[in-house]
């Protein structure tokens, strides 16, 4: 499915946030500003003292290198006061740190070497490094975050704990309670919203739907991605863009190149056709700092045999279609972790033993692939839309069109062509979904783990338009909002740190304005989004919409 017949490529470019967003997402970063020039300066001033002090007892040769040391830690210090917050909040006191042990060791080697004993620069060693330390920890965490007066969903055991207080430290849940909040922190007043983990789309494409997916996603309460095949540079930048904050972003799970022999005009590919050269390819993408393998159809078998061992030996794991030629038991056999599009709406043919659906044929089936831990990633959407998304024929709000990319629109008219789109073949399409959403269903309820995804629609919207699908197959809010919470993160091995509302727990949340396990359709309501402790309300969230729809808008003419 979704083989992308254009090779569309988007050069990944930064989308840097709009004033109101900028201030809004600082907001809590440097709050401790007035605290941190107090400390860093006087720390800043000691180890200057301690080096006009000791200059006269080094050659002229090593001043100039102290000197030049020297106006490293003081531009680090202006850097501090002056400049944006950094990428990562903790690199600034860390090179404060180095600096400062170098000139404070450099001191009491010059007091050893004089013959003076312990002279002022070894006493003032211990008050240095501490005073380091401490502006170490101001300067790299935030005012705390605290939402009172919060529903919490408890997706794991599907409740509800209410008016709870949840205290955010830094990029971590630090405490749930009832109690009141502390002073020193930045308080929400939520008045009975509900809080939930932030959602995933477990199968995306963002070269294909451009740059401008990223913030676009976060807008939507997406704030984790697995991206399923992409160029590898491209995927990479992408990445690279999220981790480091230079675009507003979800985490990024990624594949890197699909890894068969499909035809050239095929794009997102690093071509195999022999075992030898699926080993080096595995071997090559885990250099790169991929996180996964995935296959497709086109994958050779002797090549899809050679990539599972070796994707087993690099500790990568293995996802994707399950290729021509290969059994369902073979690929759970390889170590294969998911199936993709319920393998190409053919998952439960064999079960069911010709054309249509035994649900009680295939239940022996489901309960083995909940038993060897396969988990299945539907894309009710995609199998619903791919033929018409963009046309009249769709079924998808029309107000979401004008989001999208131009990569994107572009991918979805490739596939229109390839489909020989007419009334009839979308028909078929909707069919196809309806009983896909009906096994999907059935598969939850004998134990299967299921995985909210999107393939190609438009980023953000597509995860609650999924969810809708999934529970009107007969699946419970509960269990559609666990495929896009708790489930990628068990799926992914993060379950211990991500993927529910409980302390210790990275602080991605969504705060939704109705209760999503009464009706699927709360998690459109947001009212705000939290990615890695940082608070986005309702009205940054419209702010970076605004931005992103500005982006897609052509160029108008002279």
């Amino acid at each position: 499915m979704s083989h992308w017949v254009l090779d569309v490529i988007s050069h990944p470019a930064d989308m840097p946030l709009s004033p109101g967003v900028a201030s809004r997402w600082g907001l809590g970063l440097w709050t401790s500003v007035p605290a941190t020039i107090a400390i860093e300066g006087g720390v800043w001033l000691l180890a200057l003292g301690l080096f006009v002090h000791h200059r006269d007892a080094l050659p002229r040769g090593r001043q100039i290198v102290l000197w030049v040391g020297a106006a490293l830690i003081t531009a680090v210090w202006l850097g501090n006061i002056a400049g944006p917050p950094p990428a990562n909040p903790a690199f600034a006191p860390l090179a404060s740190l180095i600096l400062f042990t170098v000139i404070v060791a450099w001191a009491y080697w010059i007091d050893r070497r004089r013959g003076t004993g312990i002279g002022p620069g070894a006493r003032t060693l211990a008050s240095t490094v501490a005073l380091v330390f401490v502006s170490a920890v101001v300067t790299g965490q935030s005012r705390d975050l605290v939402i009172v007066h919060v529903n919490v969903v408890d997706v794991v055991e599907g409740r509800i704990l209410p008016d709870r207080t949840v205290r955010i430290r830094g990029d971590r849940i630090a405490r749930i309670d009832r109690g009141r909040p502390l002073t020193g922190a930045d308080v929400v007043d939520a008045g009975g919203w509900y809080l939930i983990p932030g959602l995933w789309d477990m199968h995306a494409h963002l070269q294909m739907s451009g740059a401008s997916a990223l913030p676009l996603y976060v807008a939507n309460g997406v704030t984790g991605v697995r991206d399923m095949g992409s160029d590898l540079e491209a995927i990479l930048e992408l990445r690279s863009a999220a981790v480091n904050g230079r675009t507003l972003g979800p985490r990024i799970i990624a594949a890197g190149p699909i890894l068969d022999d499909a035809p050239q005009g095929f794009p997102y590919r690093l071509r195999v056709k022999t075992a030898a050269e699926g080993v080096a390819a595995v071997r090559m993408l885990k250099a790169r700092g991929v996180d996964f393998v995935k296959v497709h159809d086109r994958t050779p078998r002797e090549a899809y045999f050679a990539i599972a061992a070796e994707a087993r030996r690099q500790h990568l794991p293995l996802s994707g279609h399950v290729p021509r030629g290969i059994t369902y038991d073979e690929a759970m056999a390889a170590g294969q972790r998911s199936f993709e599009h319920l393998a190409g709406l053919r998952l439960f043919t064999p079960c069911t033993g010709g054309p249509g659906y035994n649900p009680a044929a295939c239940r022996p089936f489901f309960e083995t692939l909940a038993q060897r831990r396969v988990w299945q990633t539907p894309t009710l959407l995609a199998w619903r839309e791919l033929p018409s998304v963009g046309t009249s024929a769709s079924g998808v709000d029309r107000s979401q069109l004008a989001f999208v990319s131009a990569t994107l629109r572009a991918a979805w008219d490739a596939n229109r062509q390839a489909s020989n789109v007419n009334p009839d073949v979308v028909g078929r399409f909707v069919a196809a979904s309806e009983l896909a959403a009906t096994v999907t269903a059935d598969m939850v309820k004998a134990g299967v783990g299921v995985l909210a995804g999107c393939d190609g629609m438009i980023p953000g919207f597509c995860v609650h338009d999924e969810l809708a699908l999934m529970v009107r197959g007969g699946m419970s809010p509960v269990d559609a909002l666990r495929t896009a919470t708790v489930n990628p993160a068990r799926y992914l091995g993060i379950e211990r740190s991500a993927g529910a509302v409980a302390a210790g727990y990275r602080a991605d949340l969504v705060l939704l304005d109705g209760n999503p396990l009464e009706e699927i359709a709360s998690t459109r309501r947001l009212r705000g989004v939290i990615v890695g402790g940082r608070m986005l309300d309702r009205a940054s969230l419209d702010v970076v919409l605004g931005d992103v729809r500005r982006a897609g808008q052509p160029a108008s003419g002279p």
